[in-house]
This record gives C-alpha cells, structure tokens and sequence, in this order.
C-alpha cells in the first residue's frame, strides 16, 4: 500500500533556467520516464487567473482531454433528459 502513496506524491525533477533566447533545458530523468525526445512538441496552457501557474502537457495529452470531456458533455445531456 506504501508503494501507491509514492506514487501519489508530487516528485522534483530539479531545476531549469530560461535562456537569453528564451530556451529552457527539461531534466533528463523527467525526459526519459516522459520518452520526450528531441523534435517533440509540448503544449503550454495558462488559465487566465493563474498568473504564474500553467501546465505543459504533450499533444496526445490534449486529445485525451477533449474525448474526456466529450464523453462528460453527453453523460451530463443523458443525466437531464
């Protein structure tokens, strides 16, 4: 049981710092348990009331998301009816 609550827990990959060009290096223990590899593209969201907080997600992260949320648009049009 102690296993599934570590893997709960927030983990700290280190730390990055943004680059005169704008550039920032992603830690290589989070790249590999990612399998980003160079070339891939990531998606940076910030939501309007968050002025420092945003989240970065890989595109295949965003597909999911949006059938996820379709199924709950037509799991609520089901629950109204």
């Amino acid at each position: 049981m102690e296993k599934d609550e570590e893997k709960l827990k927030p983990k700290f990959y280190g730390s990055t710092t943004v680059g005169s060009r704008g550039q920032i290096v992603i830690p290589s223990e989070l790249r590999e348990e990612l399998d980003i590899d160079s070339g891939e593209k990531l998606l940076f969201v910030r939501f309007p009331n968050r002025k420092r907080e945003f989240l970065v997600m890989m595109p295949e992260a965003l597909l999911y998301i949006e059938k996820f949320a379709k199924r709950l648009r037509e799991k609520a049009e089901l629950d109204e009816e």
